[in-house]
């Protein structure tokens, strides 16, 4: 059996002890976090499980289903998508999650300013990805994703260009916290690859809220031929980036570039 890491509190190695019982003995590391939208993820090859932090309470049931996550990397057929639906499902991480999600919609509430300051982008930068997501839910969704979502430029991506973060599936029904999108994509030559990987986030939306698909599925493929985006998992090639990393961004690509009208 793998000697669990030095560094976690009671509650995380009781966790990975009944995980290693389940047989998932490669894991180290069990971390659980407050998280607002992610309930779990596998990092570190593997060897580290990243828990919502209610999920120290978990069932046996539970705890046997992350093991399986854990053993195949959450990658398998009905049997893993299976042990996928079980924790996601847990009522109690779903309480939880709800709860977060309340604070921080009360929060952005009492002050609004707070998504801006989040944003790496200017105004103008900023009202371009507004107008841009606006533009593509009329043309490509018919309107039909939510009008409010909170849009944001990050400098800290360096490996992927777009990321959503979507909240789980509770009795109030699905929704999305927030589309983020790397601050390269205001590069020149970059435009044609902006407007691909917002429509990939979009349809991330769109499979998330009225399909259930939480990732690169069936149903997140259809949405992406039917907008007009790759659909495929991950970009293949290079993009022009910031060099180095650091440097500020003001450029705003013309709306023609981005979003051509034909």
């Amino acid at each position: 059996m793998t000697t669990p890491r030095l560094g976690m509190d009671a509650s995380a190695r009781r966790l990975l002890e009944r995980l290693h019982a389940h047989g998932a003995t490669r894991l180290r590391t069990v971390a659980l976090r407050p998280n607002r939208s992610t309930l779990w993820s596998l990092t570190r090859r593997g060897r580290m499980l990243n828990l919502h932090r209610a999920y120290a309470a978990a069932p046996e049931s539970v705890v046997a289903a992350f093991a399986l996550l854990a053993r195949t990397g959450g990658r398998g057929g009905s049997e893993v998508q299976e042990a996928a639906q079980v924790v996601r499902s847990w009522p109690p991480v779903l309480e939880a999650v709800g709860r977060l999600r309340r604070k921080a919609v009360e929060a952005r509430r009492r002050n609004p300013s707070r998504a801006a300051a989040s944003c790496a982008g200017t105004p103008e930068q900023r009202a371009l990805l507004r107008e841009g997501y606006q533009h593509l839910n009329r043309c490509r969704f018919d309107g039909r994703l939510p009008g409010a979502m909170a849009l944001r430029w990050s400098r800290r991506m360096r490996r992927s260009l777009g990321h959503l973060r979507r909240l789980p599936d509770t009795d109030e029904g699905r929704a999305v916290e927030e589309i983020a999108l790397n601050l390269d994509l205001l590069l020149a030559d970059n435009e044609a690859l902006l407007r691909d990987t917002l429509l990939h986030e979009m349809a991330h939306v769109a499979a998330w809220i009225f399909d259930g698909d939480p990732g690169h599925g069936r149903a997140w493929r259809r949405w992406a031929r039917r907008v007009g985006c790759s659909d495929r998992r991950c970009h293949e090639g290079t993009w022009r980036g910031r060099s180095p990393r650091s440097a500020q961004v003001l450029r705003v690509p013309p709306w023609t570039a981005v979003f051509p009208t034909g």
